[in-house]
């Protein structure tokens, strides 16, 4: 079976872009997966074609490829609207979703405030169901919606949800001593809490380390050198990648009991981290930086998360 997967330009080096990385070497080394977009995703085979990233603009792209030389449509990203093509054709059609269709679907209907000029005006069209409606049409076309964890998938459990979690990512082994200091992974927007972070560093005299633009090695060694991860993201977190590479190099993650926190942790020394509102936060923030790191952290985390590639080409191939 031949795969084509649509991936447009990916502005972030966030948790979809890594797990899609992921994925997608690991796939294309068992089945014949071609990607369109403007980016390569080695080992596969590419054909570049322009793909915009917002998706008023990609919604009215369609790629230069003859969908019928497929059998599966898969979309790690936003390309749902060539899923009715695809069903026409008698394509297989898979998205993979790695956040929510818009930000009305996360149950927090303001959020496109936080947004650009021009998405705002998309998710105040959504907020008036106008986006809404037409992405719950093509998403209910999908043979397979896949979900990165069961609290993902329980709030998109109107599709056809197949849960598959996200791979481990290539965290190094880091022995260094740790400085006396917290690290914040997220950026600036305000629903990921970064005002929450400074506050609790700042009220406990400790430096916070915000990480921006770093590489992914220069992140690893911040992260495995600080007291503590703090994670007070305020919306519900589909996965959580910061959190599990954060608990794979043995830095507890300080993160709200909500979205997919709860079950990365779970069964592992990071759930004496685990807050449910502020106060508990600036507890657990203070144990951390108090206390020694939790010993057994990484190899737990290092045990629990696996890469289950025979369950994602079961979602892929069906």
């Amino acid at each position: 079976m031949r795969v084509l997967a649509v991936v447009e330009d990916w502005p972030d080096r966030g948790g979809g872009l890594l797990a899609t990385e992921l994925w997608l070497k690991a796939a294309c080394r068992e089945v014949e997966v071609v990607v369109v977009g403007p980016r390569p995703f080695p080992p596969c085979p590419h054909l570049p074609h322009p793909l915009p990233h917002q998706r008023p603009k990609l919604w009215l792209t369609r790629p230069r490829v003859d969908l019928a030389k497929f059998d599966v449509l898969y979309i790690p990203r936003y390309a749902y609207h060539l899923i009715p093509a695809a069903k026409r054709l008698g394509l297989r059609a898979v998205v993979h979703m790695h956040g929510y269709p818009t930000y009305l679907s996360t149950g927090q209907p303001h959020d496109w405030r936080y947004e650009t000029a021009t998405v705002k005006r998309l998710y105040a069209a959504a907020a008036a169901k106008a986006v809404e409606t037409l992405i719950d049409k093509w998403l209910r076309q999908a043979d397979a919606v896949i979900c990165v964890s069961r609290a993902h998938c329980a709030r998109l459990e109107k599709y056809r949800v197949v849960y598959v979690p996200n791979p481990p990512p290539p965290v190094p082994q880091i022995s260094a001593p740790r400085a006396r200091r917290f690290v914040y992974p997220w950026g600036p927007r305000p629903f990921k809490g970064p005002h929450i972070a400074r506050a609790v560093a700042k009220a406990l005299g400790t430096e916070l380390v915000e990480t921006g633009e770093l590489s992914r090695g220069e992140y690893y060694h911040v992260v495995a050198t600080s007291k503590a991860l703090l994670a007070p993201a305020l919306w519900d977190e589909p996965y959580g990648y910061a959190v599990v590479e954060a608990m794979m190099l043995g830095t507890p993650p300080v993160a709200f009991a909500r979205g997919a926190i709860p079950e990365l942790v779970e069964g592992t020394e990071a759930e004496a981290y685990l807050a449910h509102n502020l106060a508990e936060f600036a507890k657990a923030a203070k144990k951390a930086l108090e206390e020694p790191p939790p010993p057994k952290l990484a190899k737990e985390a290092r045990e629990k998360f696996r890469t289950e590639l025979d369950r994602f080409l079961k979602a892929l191939m069906g």
